[in-house]
């Protein structure tokens, strides 16, 4: 292949004697192809540790980088992502390889590169690799870096309109971490030097995402396809993790730039059990959102999400029960049906 080394196909196909008889042989371990992938890239893709270390031994750089790709991304137009840089040990995971990374780690990987717009860290939290973490962090992590890019994806992106879908721009990975709900995470984290109160760029609070701003039917909170039977347990996840920002004192009333509140995202996710605990906790039933929306309203009326008008009549009657004023908010369903017509 032109833009392919033989060393580059021996270590993407693993083939150890191939890989070290072309070095010896003088092979160019820092060769480059046409997207810049280097024979080290290639082995933490595959997340090779022999390779990688017979690599390094021959004079490969651990902190190679290439452009990011798109991941999951199939709305991409492009397979690389320009003006990005890409380290081997966010390549490694990535890829889903936590002991290639560890590898790196442990031979002067720097994990407070964010060529891609998101540092080691960030990464480990959205692949759910705790040990790792706490391994970036004890190398000098930094734990409140802030996204200047979206995560990578494992899925289809739903782009059409999610109602007020919030930003996770300049999230931190206690941020991210809060959103997916993952408890040992966040612990972790905040152990590690972690601000609970950094929020994203607008305004969205660790509290909104981990009661569901963020969530959008047919995707769990990683962004992975989901099924209905998934439901509960999503719902039932993400009530420890409310429970964390409350006890760190996070805003139970806090909004975005958009007005949108915790109990709105409780909404987007349906719990029940959630709702009732924020509303518990001091929550505003009543808060209303820039579109004019209380939660009651989005649970009754509906709005556009995902491509299609949603209601939720169980969690509009429960939110009724609590106590919701039914004659607030702007009725969206009716005015945007109204509007395609």
């Amino acid at each position: 292949s032109k833009q392919h080394t033989a060393l580059m196909m021996a270590v993407a196909e693993q083939h150890k004697d191939v890989a070290s008889l072309l070095l010896e042989s003088n092979a160019n371990v820092k060769a480059k192809s046409v997207n810049n992938f280097t024979p080290l890239l290639f082995a933490a893709q595959q997340g090779n540790k022999e390779l990688g270390k017979l690599l390094l031994e021959y004079g490969a750089d651990v902190n190679e980088s290439a452009p990011d790709g798109i991941s999951g991304n199939t709305n991409a137009r492009y397979r690389l992502i320009p003006d990005t840089s890409a380290s081997a040990l966010l390549v490694a995971i990535d890829s889903g390889h936590e002991e290639m990374a560890m590898f790196l780690l442990k031979n002067g990987a720097d994990p407070t590169l964010n060529g891609a717009g998101r540092t080691a860290l960030h990464s480990a939290v959205q692949h759910e690799m705790h040990t790792l973490a706490r391994a970036l962090l004890i190398h000098g992590a930094d734990p409140n870096a802030k996204l200047t890019r979206s995560m990578p994806v494992f899925s289809r992106v739903i782009l059409i309109d999610n109602g007020l879908a919030v930003s996770k721009l300049g999230a931190t990975p206690f941020f991210l971490a809060a959103g997916y709900n993952d408890l040992e995470m966040m612990d972790l984290l905040l152990k590690g030097g972690a601000d609970p109160f950094i929020n994203s760029d607008d305004g969205t609070t660790p509290l909104m995402v981990a009661a569901g701003a963020d969530f959008v039917e047919g995707q769990d909170k990683y962004n992975r396809r989901w099924f209905e039977d998934n439901i509960v347990g999503l719902q039932e996840a993400a009530l420890p993790a409310v429970e964390k920002c409350l006890e760190l004192g996070i805003d139970i009333n806090a909004r975005n730039q958009d007005h949108q509140t915790a109990l709105h995202g409780a909404v987007y996710l349906a719990g029940a059990n959630l709702l009732s605990f924020l509303i518990e906790k001091g929550a505003n039933l009543n808060a209303i959102n820039k579109r004019g929306q209380t939660p009651w309203m989005i649970a009754a009326k509906g709005e556009y999400r995902a491509g299609s008008l949603q209601t939720l009549p169980k969690i509009a009657s429960h939110l009724e029960s609590l106590g919701a004023n039914t004659s607030l908010g702007n009725d969206l369903g009716r005015y945007w049906q109204r509007e395609a017509q």
